[in-house]
């Protein structure tokens, strides 16, 4: 099965993310035949904001992963990149691939993308994209 399916996003993280006055869009990742999809979760805990790289689905096997974060604000620009490989069963479970923590100043732009690409070459990408009072999407 191919073609475009929305981004998951917990309601929690959304209004996490709300709570700094920034609204969230989220592009869809492209599902492989396999049925790979990879997507971005947020979370609020205090003063930092947590997103989690996740993937389901795709070939059974190692699959590669890089998760990319950067914001920018009146503090300047901050760049945090992750990334590994990681087993995938084939079943289709979610699973976190990897966790960032940041503190969001308000009037911060930020944009996470999360690539994977499965043991069978198949490839899935999700990107968030939030700034204060304007959405983007990309």
């Amino acid at each position: 099965m191919s073609g475009r399916r929305a981004t998951p996003f917990s309601r929690r993280g959304l209004l996490a993310l709300a709570a700094f006055g920034l609204p969230t869009v989220a592009r869809g990742a492209q599902q492989g035949p396999t049925g790979l999809i990879a997507w971005i979760e947020v979370a609020q805990t205090g003063r930092v904001t947590e997103f989690r790289a996740m993937a389901a689905g795709g070939a059974p096997g190692a699959a590669e992963f890089a998760l990319t974060a950067e914001v920018e604000g009146s503090g300047g620009r901050n760049r945090s990149r992750q990334g590994g490989t990681v087993h995938l069963d084939g079943s289709g479970a979610p699973k976190t691939l990897s966790r960032l923590g940041l503190g969001i100043g308000a009037g911060a732009t930020v944009r996470v993308s999360v690539t994977v690409r499965g043991s069978d070459g198949t490839t899935s990408r999700a990107e968030l994209v939030s700034t204060q009072g304007q959405t983007t999407d990309l």
